[in-house]
């Protein structure tokens, strides 16, 4: 009687032992919920062994308990040196809860650090591509920036181009406008000089024939000779004036020499006029 009441206190302390440590173990770690870096899921990871391995504590010393108060369990040991149990059926009944909490737990532990890890790393590849999404938007905005800018600078060439040509052009036309009327005066001037000599030059036979019709008269020949001497050098200042002039190349200097030949010409023709041909 009295061995049955020991055996009796003896598993009711076994029960209390694997109630008490069923509730010290009952609290499993708790996987972070928005892991940021795989640090937190190796602390979880840490944690959670740490669970396993006191869940595994409390299973071997239940299943000790069990042996030395067990007669026919006695000298069988858990640990290192005993034979391994099923997964699904621990090999004490009274154990069962604390066998299948640790089973459960070994690899719920495994599963759920994967998962965390999985979750940190597919928010690194969101990072990732959000990150290469942005920088390949800034890129297409500068290449859209850079763009602009070059056919901006490409159009402002373009006009420049467009203004350097146009104001080139009427110059041009301006020149070839001013060219044109100092051809016209020119041609004009010449025109006037070679009536003048042509008239001169009539006007000179002219006279000349009234001269030869008076060859014989007294004193004449004399005369008419001094005379026909200094408008013979007039005659000959006026042709360098005129050949002088027609032949300077530019055209202002042309038109402005042949102006001061004119003048001079009409002071010699004034001087002619003031000396004439004896008769």
């Amino acid at each position: 009687m009295g061995h049955f009441n020991e055996a009796r206190f003896l598993s009711l302390v076994m029960i209390a032992s694997a109630a008490l440590a069923h509730g010290q173990a009952s609290y499993s770690p708790s996987a972070p919920l928005n892991p940021t870096t795989m640090a937190q899921c190796e602390r979880f990871q840490a944690n959670y062994d740490k669970f396993v391995e006191r869940l595994a504590t409390q299973h071997q010393n239940c299943l000790d308990s069990h042996a030395k108060s067990s007669p026919a369990r006695k000298g069988v040991k858990g640990g290192k040196g005993a034979a391994p149990e099923p997964a699904e059926t621990c090999s004490v009944p009274a154990c069962q809860s604390l066998h299948t909490r640790w089973q459960s737990a070994t690899s719920t532990g495994a599963s759920e650090a994967n998962s965390c890890r999985q979750r940190v790393q597919s928010a690194k590849d969101d990072q990732a591509r959000e990150k290469e999404a942005e920088e390949l938007a800034k890129r297409n905005r500068e290449a859209e920036e850079k763009e602009r800018k070059d056919n901006l600078a490409r159009k402002k060439y373009s006009d420049d181009l467009e203004r350097t040509q146009a104001a080139r052009d009427t110059a041009a036309r301006k020149k070839a406008a001013e060219d044109e009327a100092a051809a016209k005066k020119h041609d004009e001037l010449m025109e006037k000089q070679k009536k003048q000599r042509d008239d001169a030059a009539a006007q000179e036979r002219k006279e000349r024939d009234a001269r030869d019709r008076r060859l014989n008269l007294d004193g004449y020949a004399e005369k008419h000779a001094a005379w026909k001497a200094r408008d013979d050098q007039r005659k000959a200042r006026m042709e360098q004036l005129e050949d002088a002039a027609a032949n300077i190349p530019d055209e202002q200097q042309r038109h402005a020499a042949l102006e001061a030949a004119v003048k001079e010409i009409q002071q010699i023709r004034a001087q002619r006029k003031q000396d004439p041909e004896p008769k």
